[in-house]
């Protein structure tokens, strides 16, 4: 059966453009029944974190951090198959939930104390995996006195070997403390298109808890390091708290935005740089002048195999769709909407057109915005103020279901309010946006979504199924915006083919604004068409089924660069391109 499951994903892999290399080795495991666990030659114990995990395997919404008599006691079992130290210390490693995030590389970790360190330590696993905690003890040669701070590192061998390590936990088994280390960083190379960092961090604890310590049954709240979102959304898709009604680990509610301890830009989160706007996210700031969006887009259809008839695509300013994507654009109203959405393009086998729904979904998500401003034309400040992006797509999925329209979708949804800044965002699936400050100078980016899925190519989606998913399980960000940054919105068409660094050259290149979208979308649709290059997509590929490959991800692209602008900049804008279109007459 998981033959079968395996054969049958790889040959999705294949229709999408991408080409198998030699197979490659893989550890072998046992899989024991109902505990979710998996077992490695080694002796290391792992467990696999899905939503709704059960038993004595742990979840991702908060209970790692509380359930710390679990994690001795796993512990204690590991122990025995190590032998006895004076000096041994439980380490237990948290994979993030990204695409690639998973590594076949060499992992070490080095404790240090006030003046000594333990060296080295290499970690008995032989693969970590996408959305795992791995549980071990390490020993120490020497005693390093009280925990300051850890190293921890890879040696990058081995395909998809760039690790997004989520946080750690240290058990120093002698004093009986626990230390715990928020990391949420990229080690070695980006393996989902984000920002690389370097295959070696230094971190500092973010909580200690020693034993005389009371702390309850789940530790909730913000921890240090934190920063809290009053919405009750995830700032930091993938990082679930219990409270609040947003998106955050795998898909379920969401609570604390965790921002990374070190200064590295890393994809799929916030950079330590950043934690000032994302606080200033959370409180409303009065700019002196509003803020609005200048744009341009940009939606590329598939090209159909031979013998095929050509799907055709129709781009304007503010509605385009081709093939199953669909976008949408309103700076009309004080406040802003961007949206794309992707649909299902299985459909078809059953005749049904995806396109029409991800079409009439981000119609209806556009009429729920206009109704909303229209309300409020005696009150301004309710006019400036934008719906919320979560109330839209619930609104708008609704409405799609009442009109009886068949297929599924996956969304993306930004409003902005012009007032504040405040740029609010509702992701279900893998389409998204990043925001990238300065990018004529530093080019920065602040914040990146991160793909929501069930498992490798199967993302979140809203459809008429009963097997749809909700759009309360959609991801939820507030990130505040300043004047000069730029907004790229896309399907998964883009990310699954051009990095984030691809995409910042590109408009380092191209540097105007109305022409960047068909730029950007130009490179993502040369980069599909690849056989032999490495994509986002083919290096998640190669680690999800454990053999190499080459190539892009042949898929309909949409692509919206939004440059965020004040209100006067657009009027003077416009006022000049009037003037240059009248001397063109004459």
């Amino acid at each position: 059966m998981a033959a079968a499951l395996l054969a049958g994903r790889v040959r999705d892999c294949l229709r999408g453009g991408l080409v198998p290399r030699v197979p490659v080795g893989r550890w072998l495991s046992l899989h024991i029944e109902g505990t979710g666990s998996l077992y490695s030659a080694r002796g290391c114990v792992r467990h696999r974190c899905h939503a709704g995990t059960t038993g004595h395997g742990p979840t991702r919404k908060g209970a790692w951090f509380g359930r710390l008599g679990r994690f001795g006691r796993s512990l204690s079992n590991v122990a025995d198959a190590h032998g006895s130290s004076e000096w041994p210390y439980g380490v237990t490693l948290v994979t993030a939930d990204a695409r690639g995030a998973g590594t076949m590389a060499n992992v070490f970790v080095e404790l240090h104390g006030h003046e000594v360190s333990s060296g080295k330590l290499e970690i008995p696993t032989l693969e970590f995996l996408r959305d795992s905690i791995e549980e071990c003890v390490v020993t120490s040669p020497r005693d390093i006195g009280e925990l300051q701070f850890i190293t921890v590192s890879h040696d990058d061998t081995g395909e998809g070997s760039g690790w997004l390590l989520e946080r750690i936990a240290v058990h120093d088994r002698h004093s009986d403390t626990h230390f715990h280390f928020a990391c949420n960083c990229w080690l070695g190379r980006s393996d989902s298109g984000g920002s690389s960092g370097p295959t070696s961090l230094q971190l500092s604890p973010s909580l200690v808890i020693s034993p005389g310590d009371e702390i309850g049954g789940e530790l909730s709240g913000t921890q240090p390091g934190a920063v809290a979102d009053s919405s009750g959304g995830s700032g930091l898709a993938g990082v679930g708290g219990d409270g609040g009604d947003g998106g955050g680990g795998d898909g379920g509610t969401g609570g604390d935005v965790f921002v990374p301890a070190t200064g590295v830009t890393i994809g799929d989160s916030l950079t330590a740089s950043a934690q000032a706007a994302s606080a200033a996210a959370l409180v409303s700031v009065m700019h002196d002048e509003p803020l609005t969006l200048r744009h341009s887009a940009m939606a590329l259809p598939v090209p159909a195999p031979r013998g095929q008839q050509q799907r055709k695509g129709r781009c304007a300013r503010q509605h385009g769709h081709a093939g199953d994507d669909a976008y949408v654009v309103d700076v009309s109203k004080g406040a802003c909407l961007v949206g794309v959405a992707d649909g299902v393009g299985h459909w078809r086998h059953k005749g049904i057109e995806s396109g029409q729904f991800s079409v009439g979904l981000l119609n209806a998500a556009w009429e729920a915005f206009l109704d909303h401003h229209s309300s409020g034309n005696d009150d301004d400040t309710h006019s400036n103020a934008a719906v919320d992006a979560s109330d839209l797509l619930a609104v708008a999925f609704e409405q799609v279901r009442q009109q009886g329209v068949q297929g599924s979708s996956t969304a993306c949804l930004l409003t902005l309010e012009s007032s504040t800044g405040l740029l609010r965002a509702a992701n279900i699936g893998d389409s998204g946006f990043m925001v990238v400050r300065d990018v004529y100078r530093e080019a920065e980016v602040v914040f990146r979504s991160v793909q929501q899925e069930h498992y490798f190519g199967y993302p979140f989606q809203l459809g008429h199924h009963s097997s749809s998913d909700c759009p309360s399980e959609a991801l939820t960000t507030n990130v505040s915006v300043l004047p000069g940054d730029l907004i790229v919105v896309g399907t998964d068409g883009l990310f699954d083919n051009v990095t984030e660094r691809g995409i910042i050259d590109t408009l380092l290149a191209e540097k105007s604004p109305w022409t960047a979208a068909a730029r950007v979308a130009e490179s993502a649709f040369w980069a599909s068409m690849e056989k032999t290059s490495d994509t986002p997509y083919s290096l998640t590929a190669t680690e999800e089924y454990g053999m190499p490959f080459y190539g892009g991800k042949r898929d309909d692209i949409t692509v919206v660069i939004a440059e965020v602008v004040t209100a006067d900049h657009i009027d003077i804008a416009d006022k000049g391109t009037r003037q240059r279109q009248r001397q063109r007459q004459q």
